[in-house]
């Protein structure tokens, strides 16, 4: 069972994959309320929240776009990744694909980089960001 980590910090998030694959990032926002869900005004934070994020050279509808599309090395794969609709469509296509050696061992790093580009590469984002005050 996953144990409370409440005032949870985004090093201390990286630092446990068990909050990441669940998607229970706690932050602290500006009235000391944490985000455990990414929903309502926070929906931005979530994977599928439609914002364009470029990753290895190419441009992606979504954060969830560029990860299942990461997950192959396959040039002409990812670019149909990236014309996908929705991001839960990208995710069906993404459980397809024939993952490139060693995905396991760098998918965690590969999703951090994901979340980062889009978070720099989005400034509104970003600002919202800011603004939970951690």
């Amino acid at each position: 069972m996953l144990e409370s980590r409440p005032n949870c910090t985004y090093t201390q998030f990286r630092a446990y994959p068990e909050l990441q694959q669940l998607k229970l990032l706690q932050l602290n926002n500006s009235n000391n309320k944490m985000i455990a869900r990414f929903n309502g005004v926070h929906r931005y934070l979530s994977n599928f929240w439609m914002s364009p994020v470029e990753f290895e050279g190419i441009l992606y509808p979504s954060s969830e776009h560029a990860y299942q599309a990461a997950k192959t090395l396959d040039l002409e794969v990812r670019q149909k990744i990236a014309d996908i609709k929705t991001a839960g469509e990208a995710k069906k296509a993404g459980q397809k694909v024939e993952k490139q050696p060693g995905w396991e061992e760098k998918k965690v790093e590969v999703m951090e980089s994901i979340v980062l580009a889009k978070f720099t590469q989005n400034t509104d984002l970003r600002a919202q960001l800011l603004a939970t005050g951690d």
